[in-house]
């Protein structure tokens, strides 16, 4: 007697309560119908994420796209603006923000193996 056989035979339903559920069986449609699928359940729309300001305010996570592009072009606006003053020009004039020292030769542009780089990285993302 195979160990298949053996499972079968010791199982806790008898065949009556076996072809009891059989019969209860029905055959199920091709079409999905969203009002009567999963008992009806009511259709509910997501919401955007939100996060709580304060003690009983929430926030739309969404308002923070618009607001952070506002923030930037003002950041801009005023780094444009700062650098017009006189003492801000002298500043950047004497701290030039480079590590290039002043008799290094003009930068011919990217090595030729990082280009090469660059352009198997691109098949490899």
């Amino acid at each position: 007697m195979s160990e298949r056989a053996v499972n079968r035979s010791s199982s806790p339903a008898s065949p009556e309560v076996v072809r009891s559920f059989r019969s209860q069986l029905t055959a199920g449609e091709d079409v999905v119908d969203p009002i009567t699928w999963a008992g009806s359940v009511p259709q509910a729309q997501g919401i955007a994420p939100r996060v709580r300001v304060g003690r009983s305010r929430w926030f739309n996570l969404l308002w923070l796209l618009p607001i952070g592009f506002v923030v930037l072009i003002i950041a801009v606006a005023a780094a444009q603006g700062l650098r017009t003053i006189p003492s801000v020009e002298r500043f950047v004039i004497r701290n030039p923000g480079t590590v290039e020292p002043p008799n290094a030769r003009a930068s011919s542009g990217v090595p030729i193996w990082v280009g090469v780089q660059h352009f198997f990285n691109l098949f490899l993302m």
